[in-house]
């Protein structure tokens, strides 16, 4: 994983002691320990240099759940990290395997193990285990160690390197060589075959072997330095993308904001005049649908970063979604005189998956084809493809005749913060992130997507998304505007900022319901304690004195029925995965991201009047 970030070739040896490997730095002969625990005192008084860490993996105590003794004897795998108080408290049994260790608890040979625990999530499901249980006592927190010889240029290399390993990388070097792996019903069938239990035991160890790497000691020197240096500028092209990235998306943020704002100005200065106040207004709708569109795709690229989009699983029409885009789609092409035409051939239209992710995902490819394209026509084409009796393949074919794109973009497209985005774009409105987005989202979805493209001969995006088809009974019906005379209800809105207030206030009039205003979660508690009429409550999150979390518990504390069954819905910004489930796990009935369109709202308050 380093090696392939910086470019640097490194020699391995392996230590079978935990600490030995400290004398091979001290001697120079190595250059690097690849797995180090976070003891800074240690690494002064050795004469090494700790990078930060990068994994961090609880340690424990493995017991019998009816072992009430007080633990004397501890039986480890060699290799492990102890900490030094250990040498004293306990008496100490080493052995070569986890499966060993593990034999000691269960005879009552030993009163505890001591071992990772991920290692003990490898195994804990067999039979045998069934009745050992962990407790964590700390985290080992593992980081790399180099020797003061080699401190200066490497080290640095090192800390880069590691500051721009993902989350998904990490988890990856954890998990890739342990949970993909189908072990044994029993330890026994692991014995009965020599090769697979070493591969077993060196697996499990993965996080705990402690590798010495040997360089060459001449790499470090001064006629090596180009190579170090071109490592270096390896290492720190991540930091480059996301500053370019950060630098693009002011730009971009304060384009629309801009907008907004001046022409909020004009139209309170000339009021009077109709046509120019409707003018504003129009730019004013458009400039925020490039700011809500920025907005969406930095919340999608960091849900993508945490694993935290959720997928839902619903009844939609895809052969509708991609029709009712390529319509939209043919309105802004012929702006910049350009066609679009697509072709539909399913035997299946309603399907089950995430209708808005995968809008999503064709909208960013489209958009891109739409930008990039400065003559000539824009081409969908999507084909059903059955792969059993419930489920069918729909191959989604987008193509333009674009400015194309260069080796280098095409290598780069799908990592983190790279943006296509050039100068003549930037006016699209966008991070130029899209295809980063629609990448990560297909990846959950379990689809795949292919580019083709070469400069000056346009792109071709080729999506491969596995479905489960339903009967054509499971199409929805069109939408029917809706009307609510909610004058005999009561609402308390409970929102700090006035601005949204004064939205969420005009909106709500369509329905003609009583609206009291709470500025705060406090404000709201003891209005609800002094009047419990309230029919429903908007409740935002995020506000000073008392947040939304808090107001909502202690509403629900109150001993009484109303209290117990009044809706609450949660209306704020905070729209991550985390907020919901800590917004319903506080008592809320639903969540209510914001921005609020009308019909939203509508639909919201159908569902309880």
């Amino acid at each position: 994983m380093i090696g392939s970030k910086t470019g640097i070739s490194f020699d391995f040896i392996t230590s079978s002691k935990y600490r030995s490997q400290e004398y091979a730095l001290a001697q120079g002969a190595g250059d690097i320990i690849a797995m180090e625990s976070d003891d800074f005192d240690r690494a002064e008084d050795n004469n090494y240099k700790l990078t930060r860490s990068y994994i961090s993996d609880p340690i424990g105590f493995i017991m019998k759940f009816n072992n009430q003794n007080s633990v004397k004897t501890v039986a480890t795998v060699r290799g492990t990290y102890l900490p030094d108080s250990f040498y004293k408290d306990y008496e100490i049994e080493y052995f070569d395997t986890l499966q060993e260790v593990l034999k000691q608890v269960v005879n009552d040979k030993v009163d505890a193990g001591y071992i990772y625990e991920l290692a003990f999530e490898m195994v804990e499901q067999l039979p045998i285990y069934k009745n050992l249980r962990m407790t964590a006592t700390e985290n080992f927190n593992m980081n790399m160690a180099v020797g003061n010889s080699a401190v200066g240029a490497l080290y640095s290399i090192l800390e880069k390197a590691i500051v721009n390993i993902s989350d998904s990388e990490l988890s990856d070097i954890e998990y890739k060589n342990l949970a993909k792996r189908q072990y044994p019903s029993s330890l026994d069938s692991l014995k009965d075959n020599w090769a697979i239990m070493v591969l077993f035991v060196f697996l499990i160890f993965t996080l705990s072997v402690v590798i010495v790497i040997l360089t060459k000691n001449n790499r470090l020197k001064l006629k090596h330095n180009d190579e170090l240096q071109k490592a270096l500028a390896k290492a720190k092209e991540s930091d480059e993308s996301k500053s370019l990235f950060l630098l693009s998306m002011s730009h971009d943020l304060r384009t629309p904001m801009n907008s907004i704002v001046g022409n909020s100005d004009f139209a309170l200065r000339d009021l009077d005049n109709k046509d120019n106040v409707k003018s504003s207004l129009l730019d004013i709708k458009a400039s925020s649908g490039l700011l809500s569109n920025i907005i969406e795709e930095l919340l999608d690229l960091s849900s993508l970063e945490q694993y935290e989009i959720p997928l839902k699983n619903e009844a939609f029409d895809i052969s509708k979604l991609v029709e009712g885009l390529m319509e939209r789609t043919k309105l802004v092409a012929k702006q910049k005189n350009l066609t679009s035409s697509y072709d539909i051939k399913t035997d299946h239209d309603i399907v089950i998956g995430d209708p808005k992710r995968l809008l999503r995902v064709f909208e960013n490819i489209v958009n891109n084809s739409v930008i990039y394209s400065e003559k000539g026509n824009i081409n969908l084409s999507m084909v059903e493809n059955s792969i059993d009796e419930f489920n069918s393949e729909y191959k989604v074919v987008i193509s333009d005749t674009g400015i194309g794109m260069s080796k280098e973009q095409l290598d780069r497209i799908f990592e983190k913060f790279y943006s296509v985005k050039t100068t003549k774009t930037y006016k699209t409105g966008g991070l130029g992130i899209g295809l980063n987005i629609a990448k990560g989202i297909l990846d959950k979805m379990n689809a795949s997507v292919e580019i083709e493209s070469e400069l000056g001969s346009g792109t071709v995006f080729t999506c491969k998304i596995p479905l489960k088809i339903v009967n054509s009974e499971g199409k929805k019906e069109k939408k029917e505007e809706i009307f609510l005379d909610l004058s005999d209800k009561k609402l308390l809105l409970v929102e700090d900022i006035e601005i949204n207030v004064k939205i969420m206030v005009k909106m709500l009039s369509k329905t003609s319901i009583n609206v009291v205003v709470a500025h705060n979660g406090k404000e709201a508690l003891e209005m609800f304690k002094a009047d419990d009429s309230f029919d429903i409550i908007f409740m935002d999150l995020q506000m000073p004195v008392m947040d939304g979390y808090e107001a909502t518990r202690q509403i629900r504390a109150i001993d009484s029925d109303k209290a117990k069954s009044v809706p609450i819905i949660a209306v704020s910004a905070n729209a991550f995965d985390k907020d919901i489930i800590r917004a319903l796990n506080a008592g809320v009935n639903e969540h209510f991201a914001k921005p609020i369109g009308l019909d939203r709202m509508l639909e919201l308050l159908k569902r309880y009047f």
